[in-house]
């Protein structure tokens, strides 16, 4: 069985550092297709993998006529 207690502190940093930066490509991507930076940096920052692919699946919005 598995025993999180085993875990070292470079491997925790390690995994948290990784999910920082899967939650900031989340964010990235969905900025570009016109959405709100800061809430998908919080989005991603919380859910990590699963926010990156639904940042890849959601349509870029559509630009707005002035």
């Amino acid at each position: 069985m598995f025993d999180i207690s085993q875990l070292s502190p470079l491997t925790v940093a390690g995994l948290c550092l990784a999910h920082g930066i899967v939650g900031t490509a989340a964010a990235v991507v969905a900025t570009r297709k016109g959405y709100a930076l800061g809430w998908w940096l919080l989005f991603g920052l919380i859910g990590g993998t699963p926010s990156l692919v639904v940042a890849l699946l959601i349509q870029p919005k559509a630009p707005r006529e002035i």
